[in-house]
């Protein structure tokens, strides 16, 4: 939920102590260092030192990074699903992906 990371970053946030659990603690310096480095550097992984390299997201390539004891980036495989909603025949995706679309041939109305 929105604000879920804040026990993350501080002690007792609304009233909830820090959880002191070795998997949360990790969470939490992972984080935060994850954030530094973008703040610093623009990149949350500039260099291979927390053992992964984060990928940035791109049109086409909707990868994401795994945040458990061991992160890794993984393919999103919903890629197919994005397809099927991307080139139904709706306005706004006419608009927005007009390449996945024939040019309609506009006939002349006669009177």
């Amino acid at each position: 939920m929105h604000g879920d990371e804040l026990s993350y970053l501080f002690n007792d946030v609304l009233g909830v102590p820090s959880s002191e659990e070795t998997r949360d603690v990790f969470m939490s310096d992972l984080m935060v260092e994850l954030w530094t480095n973008f703040a610093l550097t623009g990149d949350p992984t500039p260099d291979l030192s927390l053992g992964f390299k984060w990928q940035p997201l791109s049109p086409r390539s909707f990868n994401h990074l795994v945040l458990r004891s061991s992160p890794a980036m993984r393919k999103d495989g919903r890629a197919d699903n994005r397809d099927f909603w991307r080139n139904l025949p709706l306005a706004t995706n006419k608009i927005l992906y007009p390449e996945n679309f024939e040019k309609e041939e506009i006939t002349p109305v006669r009177s």
